[in-house]
């Protein structure tokens, strides 16, 4: 701590108030060179503001504003600058007792901030148009003041352009190797994806006036899928006349277990097309309906074979927050997670989600409580439907302690199947068993608003082969 400390305080005296110059000292300095750069960086970002980091090289481009902040909370991260400096600015304006307004009523990719991308980029792959290009604009926006420009050029049959944002790991982290992957993954990248199916995705489309031709546009997603390659699910096409407004709404489909890593914007013709378009944003509504489950394409473990033979599906796993001793691969059931001493849990889902339930038919082999969780905000935050060796059942909130809300008698019997489901709208709070309503609560007192789902399991071992959310 000493020496970096002291590093960050000489390049600072020795950068001469120049974004660059102070990043390559400090950076040639030794010791850590991630943390404090990050220091350096930020402090000179504070003081001398977005003019600062542009004086020199373009440092912003390329990043694009990506983040990726692991966390039990897995929907947040997967992220970008401008999502998080927003959560910052409503922390703030609410403490303060001042009311918030999200720019463009919430959409999550709203580009309001000079420069912002979002994490938004080209498709460059061999048969998608390299002569697209997008940056952030001021105007051609209908609720804020600033846009994605996107810049195509020789469209034609079987030549489109596509821009796309990534909701999970990205492809290119997702197949790095050897030394590279290994510095990457050096600190464990927990994350969930952002959407889902059942949800709705809304954006808003402006056509530039001096375009020559009309031109289709459509949404698309990508997945993971067979041996974790993508594929991609689109919606309709739509036409996209000379200076006009577009509205597109697509509520996502099933993904048969698949994972969404990509929601992508597609440009197409059927002749040759040169113009402009603006992203006024994109976004998404609505609680999922989905179900999680092992794909039908993952390869099932052989007794006497050799796992690491087969080129097998993870990123169905990857999905999940895994805080819990043991999730194997090799058990037959898709979800057969055990923790040794204490509670443990896996995790999904995001801080969208409001009012849903989420059921699962459950097997318990052997604890002291577990079950399903709802609106869970991390290890220490949730809502649980659980089952207890004292032949319990019971609403239990965690909020760093666990609050029991309510409880029944109720004989649990190891190695049966039970449907828990539990429900969560607004402040009521429902748990059932095999369909039969046990529990209910009305939470009044810092109730939790939001958040993803849960397995939970204590001093024991719980399996189930589905999830459902609805």
């Amino acid at each position: 701590m000493v020496p970096n400390h002291a590093l960050i305080i000489m390049s600072l005296l020795y950068g001469e108030d120049n974004f660059q110059k102070s990043l390559m000292i400090v950076n040639t300095a030794g010791w850590d060179t991630d943390c404090n750069s990050g220091n350096v960086g930020c402090i000179l970002g504070i003081k001398n503001g977005l003019q600062g980091i542009d004086s020199g090289p373009d440092w912003r481009s390329p990043v694009a504003d990506r983040l990726y902040l692991p966390t039990a909370n897995g929907g947040q991260s997967t992220t970008d600058a401008v999502t998080e400096t927003y959560k910052l600015i409503k922390i703030a304006k609410l403490m303060n007792h001042q009311k918030f307004e999200a720019p463009k009523t919430g959409y999550r990719y709203h580009f309001e901030m000079p420069g912002s991308l979002q994490g938004f980029k080209v498709d460059l792959t061999s048969k998608n148009n390299q002569l697209t290009y997008i940056k952030n604009v001021e105007g051609h926006s209908k609720s804020g003041k600033r846009s994605l420009q996107i810049t195509y050029d020789h469209l034609s049959n079987g030549v489109d352009s596509k821009v796309y944002v990534d909701t999970f790991i990205p492809k290119e982290i997702h197949e790095l190797e050897g030394h590279a992957r290994n510095v990457f993954f050096h600190y464990n990248l927990y994350t969930c994806s952002n959407i889902y199916s059942g949800q709705i995705i809304k954006a808003k489309i402006i056509a530039d006036k001096n375009n020559k031709q009309n031109i289709f546009c459509n949404l698309y997603i990508r997945c993971y899928s067979k041996a974790d390659k993508l594929i991609s699910i689109e919606s309709e096409k739509k036409l996209i006349k000379v200076n006009s407004i577009n509205d597109f709404s697509w509520k996502l489909p099933g993904t048969n277990g698949d994972i969404i890593s990509q929601i992508g914007l597609r440009i197409s013709s059927s002749e040759n097309s040169q113009g402009k378009i603006y992203l006024d944003y994109l976004g998404w509504e609505d609680e999922p309906k989905v179900s999680f489950f092992k794909p039908n394409h993952v390869v099932p473990f052989q007794r006497g074979q050799p796992s690491n033979k087969i080129k097998n599906s993870e990123m169905w796993r990857n999905n999940w927050v895994k805080a819990t001793d043991h999730w194997d691969i090799h058990w037959k059931e898709a979800f057969h997670i055990s923790n040794n001493n204490g509670r443990g849990m896996i995790i999904t889902g995001t801080n969208d989600w409001k009012n849903y339930t989420v059921s699962s038919k459950i097997t318990f082999h052997l604890m002291t409580s577990g079950g399903i969780a709802a609106r869970v905000q991390g290890l220490r935050r949730y809502y649980s439907l659980e089952a207890s060796k004292q032949n319990k059942i019971r609403l239990v909130k965690m909020f760093e302690e666990i609050d029991i809300l309510e409880e029944k008698d109720f004989a649990i019997q190891l190695h049966k199947e039970y449907l828990f489901s539990l429900s969560v709208k607004d402040n009521f709070i429902r748990g059932l068993v095999d369909g039969i309503l046990i529990l209910e609560y009305n939470d009044d007192s810092n109730m939790f608003q939001t958040g993803g789902i849960g397995l939970v399991i204590e001093n024991g071992t719980l399996s189930t082969n589905e999830i459902l959310v609805n």
